[in-house]
């Protein structure tokens, strides 16, 4: 029964995407059997769950004596990441039947991202490190051909970045696993307990480390995702960026830093500078973004400092906390994008200077788009506060208080990016370079994001149950407690139900003292702009001049010009931060140079060289 399931789970899409691939093309056919089988993979998923431990081999691979064998493991952590993986993948293929719609390459689109399923789920469930691997690069080379379906020279910028960056991490990882094989002769996922004690272990988990982070997006190896954003088609970035990938990295991290390694404190430590740069310095950069999927991007990579801090602590809130905001970021995350993609099919544009006054002709969009930014930002009672709770929980109680104040401002500041994104989108004046009529999207669009908002209200009103019933019996806790209860995992606790309940009745208060006031007589004074009189003749009972806007684009221009922000933005721009340039130095330096040197075009020298290679065949061959 086990391995039918496991062999279902990783089977089922990966055929479903090669009929995609080869079925004539034959309208609606592609869109509806990738619907079907995510849908059924995501039912899978959840009889795969309630089983618990469940193992399952199909074969050992022989290669030089040493067995590898193609085993699989669900245990509550990797199970539960399947039924998102599953669930992230359903919604998206939903949400593209409009997006895409009318776009060139679909068949490969959606073969791609059911064979992206399909290795997602292959890396959750792998109990051996090679076979994991194997799987990691599966869906490193669909994210290079998904970024690519953007069919435009920024989206084959981001498929240099992504290629170069994850390739490079991914070799670090192989060269991890070997390690491993060499030092322990055994690759399993859930044996495997190595102390980090020397030199070579510690090189080990950086290998490991290096991966997951690039993976996630953590910084420095960041800077694939905000290229990517520019050119990939929307769906992609929140299939990949927003959800698959955090999911992925962040399991890979845990795995490592919780069951694999046994860390000591300057490993944690690491952790927690990684996570803390990571917060505070891309949100510093999502600030100042004019272009609202690059300014996403930069917010997901923000987010996964949170994860890393919390992992980082070592303690069971902020563990529980970083864990549980990978769930979160990849909800919210995916509905920003989910969000900007409806706000590009109606707007033509994502350029944030470009829009405005959409809350009128797109009050769905307006309303969930709402709730993910402030999620994110996190805003009692949404999902975001709560993991975000347990994180800084976790860093009080092991005194990281540095750590604690970036996670608490680096909050705020996306507090303040996204009051920006809405007020530039949905709030002001129409501008009169978008389309004459604009409509809310089509019910395909609107019920991806309707499901992940209502999960971003549910995961923080009542955020005992995931933390309870979802994440603690994950790490091996049993639990059981209401899901009204509190969470209280050390030293404070947070009641998101009574949190909740005073919110709305603070809300109420407010607007019952807006009504009262609201009947008395009104004061009319003259408007102003940035602290200056309005440049124009006003009246609040006539329209404004057609040519007066205010682009939120204006609010943190200021940022880039403060002191020492002023250089370090410059030098953010010039690539001085992003190791792609550094990595791409190395390569020509390494590689194509000398190569380019050995290729000179003369017959003789290539003989030379042919010559001086079968003399060191000979001498390798004949020396005994």
């Amino acid at each position: 029964m086990a391995n039918q399931m496991f062999s279902n789970i990783l089977v089922v899409p990966a055929i479903a995407g090669a009929l995609c691939l080869i079925l004539p093309r034959v309208k609606w056919i592609k869109e509806i059997i990738a619907f079907l089988a995510a849908a059924y993979t995501f039912y899978l998923s959840f009889a795969l769950y309630p089983l618990g431990e469940v193992r399952a081999s199909f074969f050992t691979l022989n290669l030089g004596g040493f067995e590898l064998p193609f085993a699989f493991r669900g245990y509550p952590l990797s199970s539960l990441l399947v039924i998102f993986a599953s669930f992230f993948v359903t919604i998206i293929v939903l949400y593209s039947w409009s997006f895409m719609a009318g776009k060139r390459g679909l068949h490969i689109y959606y073969a791609f991202s059911l064979w992206t399923l399909a290795a997602a789920n292959g890396v959750l469930l792998s109990d051996n490190l090679f076979f994991l691997l194997i799987f990691w690069e599966i869906l490193t080379a669909l994210l290079f051909f998904l970024i690519g379906l953007g069919g435009n020279n920024k989206a084959r910028a981001g498929m240099g970045k992504a290629f170069v960056i994850l390739g490079f991490t991914d070799a670090c990882m192989l060269l991890g696993v070997v390690l491993v094989a060499l030092k322990y002769g055994n690759l399993s996922l859930s044996t495997l307990k190595i102390p980090v004690s020397d030199t070579t272990s510690t090189v080990m988990y950086l290998l490991f480390l290096a991966a997951a982070m690039a993976k996630a997006g953590a910084m420095p190896l960041h800077s694939w995702i905000p290229t990517a954003a520019e050119g990939a088609p929307t769906p992609v970035l929140a299939l990949l960026p927003a959800s698959l990938d955090k999911l992925l990295g962040i399991y890979l991290l845990a795995r490592i830093s919780l069951d694999i390694f046994q860390l000591n404190g300057g490993l944690r430590t690491v952790l927690l500078v990684i996570g803390g740069v990571t917060v505070l310095a891309a949100v510093g950069m999502a600030m100042v973004q004019h272009e609202l999927k690059k300014l996403l991007s930069f917010h997901a990579i923000s987010q996964v400092g949170y994860m890393v801090l919390g992992i980082g602590t070592g303690v069971t809130a902020g563990i529980v906390g970083g864990l549980f905001h990978m769930i979160n970021h990849a909800i919210y995350k995916s509905g920003l994008f989910l969000s900007a993609g409806s706000v590009e099919k109606r707007a033509e544009t994502t350029e944030l200077d470009q829009v405005g006054g959409l809350a009128r002709y797109m009050p769905f969009t307006f309303i969930t788009m709402t709730i993910f930014a402030f999620s994110i930002s996190g805003i009692p009672p949404f999902n975001g506060f709560a993991s975000k709770w347990l994180v800084y929980q976790g860093l009080v109680e092991t005194h990281q208080t540095v750590w604690l104040v970036v996670a608490v401002f680096g909050s705020a500041l996306t507090l303040a990016s996204f009051i920006k994104v809405l007020a530039s989108i949905f709030t002001g004046k129409k501008p009169e370079g978008l389309p004459g009529k604009i409509t809310d999207v089509p019910i395909s669009m609107k019920i991806p994001s309707l499901l992940l908002a209502v999960l971003c209200i549910f995961f923080g009103v009542f955020a005992s149950y995931p933390v309870y019933k979802l994440i603690l019996p994950a790490l091996g806790y049993s639990t059981n407690i209401s899901i009204t209860a509190p969470l209280m995992l050390g030293m404070g606790f947070y009641s998101s139900t009574l949190a909740t309940v005073l919110i709305i009745v603070g809300i109420f208060i407010g607007l019952l003292i807006y009504a009262i006031l609201r009947t008395g007589k009104m004061k009319v004074v003259e408007p102003f702009f940035y602290g200056e009189k309005f440049p124009y003749s006003y009246s609040p009972l006539t329209k404004e001049p057609d040519s007066v806007r205010f682009p939120g684009t204006e609010y943190y221009k200021t940022v880039e010009k403060l002191g020492i922000l002023k250089g370090v933005y410059r030098d953010a721009k010039r690539g001085v931060f992003d190791l792609y340039n550094y990595l791409g130095f190395l390569g020509q330096s390494l590689f194509v140079r000398p190569m380019k040197l050995m290729h000179t075009g003369v017959l003789s020298t290539y003989l030379s060289w042919c010559i001086i290679g079968v003399v060191a065949i000979l001498i390798t061959v004949l020396t005994p």
